[in-house]
């Protein structure tokens, strides 16, 4: 198997047989310099088997396309030559019989696959039965069963590659999903090998990002609310706009501006809520008030009631205000009314 395309379908050196005085090392050193500045997909795996290796300095190197290379070292001639020129097996179809090979001299040809193996034998290479191998074709840009709310650009890569469908229709090698939509699309890739990949994307709409917040607005948001708003803030943050559309770029912008508002309107209410809360907390039942403390009773008062008439706070928050202008009210009870001034009559 001399590319590693029947079996583990990358080439690879696995191990060096040797004879005479040379270690095996010595001659993968020595192989990997001789092929140091080929482009033949062998001359690369010895290159890589030797990875590490101290290669040593050769000169007058020389190339034939397709039959080897040879290089002078101290004086001698080393010669890598194939006795005809070098075709790499780089796929195969086994319902055709056909046999994909990278010839150096005439490109990418397609032979008898029967005759491929015959050539193996004759040529006492390793001959193993076909089949299919581990690497499936590549299906990039999505992810399987992954949901999209924006357009997609979807790739497939594999050298070998048969076939791309996108819900059974024909389809190129790169592409784009259309987001923005509901929408389920197959997405299948097959090798000459009969490798199939097979991914399933779903797009939605962007709308249905904030569906779990549309009856939410500033008059009605709530503490209670909180959660839910940076949960669909997050999602729509977290969107993938790099291919997106202007018109789903500027549908993502609004949802973002849309929680915002809530958030912020969330906020001041808290923080009116604690005003209240720590203002009238500072009292206590049992001390003495002056006339000072009546003007701000009263006015916190004024404040509860504007807040609990509004919509933006909770259950709770409603009845712990309530409690608290008891508060208030019980306050404005203990202050001394003003001594009215009297004018003196002689």
């Amino acid at each position: 198997d001399k590319t590693g395309t029947l079996t583990s379908g990358k080439l690879s050196v696995n191990k060096v047989n040797t004879v005479g005085s040379y270690s095996a090392e010595k001659v993968l050193a020595l192989a990997a310099a001789s092929e140091k500045y080929s482009a033949h997909p062998i001359a690369s795996a010895i290159r890589e088997k030797a990875n590490g290796l101290e290669l040593p300095e050769l000169s007058d190197y020389s190339e034939s396309a397709g039959h080897g290379t040879s290089a002078v070292y101290n004086g001698k001639t080393i010669q890598w030559i194939a006795p005809e020129h070098c075709m790499v097996l780089i796929g195969y179809d086994i319902d055709r019989n056909i046999a994909v090979m990278s010839d150096p001299q005439r490109g990418i040809v397609e032979y008898n696959l029967e005759t491929v193996k015959a050539r193996y034998i004759a040529l006492h290479s390793q001959c193993v039965i076909l089949e299919k191998t581990d690497f499936h074709p590549a299906i990039n840009g999505v992810k399987n069963n992954e949901i999209y709310y924006t357009t997609q650009y979807v790739t497939v890569a594999d050298e070998n590659l048969s076939s791309v469908t996108v819900n059974g229709e024909k389809s190129d090698t790169a592409f784009f999903i259309d987001g923005n939509i509901n929408m389920t699309y197959k997405i299948e890739a097959v090798d000459k090998s009969g490798n199939i990949t097979n991914v399933t994307v779903h797009t939605k709409t962007i709308a249905s990002i904030s569906e779990s917040i549309t009856d939410l607005d500033e008059l009605n948001i709530t503490e209670d609310n909180r959660d839910a708003v940076n949960a669909v803030r997050n999602t729509a943050l977290s969107v993938n706009t790099y291919y997106a559309t202007p018109t789903e770029t500027t549908a993502l912008n609004e949802i973002i501006i849309n929680c915002d508002a809530l958030l912020d309107k969330i906020e001041n209410v808290t923080q009116e809520y604690n005003r209240i809360v720590t203002a009238v907390s500072d009292y206590n039942t049992q001390e003495i008030l002056e006339n000072d403390d009546k003007d701000i009773l009263t006015q916190l008062i004024l404040d509860i009631d504007v807040i609990t008439s509004s919509s933006n706070i909770t259950e709770d928050q409603r009845i712990n205000l309530n409690e608290l202008k008891l508060k208030c009210e019980e306050l404005l009870s203990q202050i001394p009314s003003s001594e009215k001034f009297e004018p003196f009559e002689e």
